[in-house]
C-alpha cells in the first residue's frame, strides 16, 4: 500500500516538473517564406509571410524589372 502512494507521488511531481516545459514552447511548422500576389481591381496586393524567426522590425525590399518599388 505504502509503495502505492510512492509511485502516485512519483509520477505527479514527474507530470508536474515536465508540464511546463512541454507547454511553454510554441509549435512551428518547418515552412519556408511564401509570397502571394493577387490582382484586385486597384492593382495588385503582395503579402509575404514571416517566419517565427524573422525580427518582428524586418523589412523587405519590392522590386518590379530590377526598379525598387517601396
Amino acid at each position: 500500500m505504502k509503495r502505492k502512494y510512492i509511485y502516485a507521488a512519483l509520477l505527479y511531481a514527474f507530470t508536474v516538473a515536465v508540464t511546463p516545459a512541454v507547454a511553454g514552447q510554441p509549435q512551428q511548422e518547418k515552412i519556408g517564406r511564401g509570397v502571394v500576389a493577387v490582382k484586385t481591381d486597384e492593382g495588385v496586393f503582395v503579402s509575404w509571410r514571416y517566419l517565427g524567426t524573422d525580427s518582428p522590425s524586418a523589412g523587405f525590399n519590392l522590386y518590379r524589372d530590377g526598379e525598387k518599388l517601396n
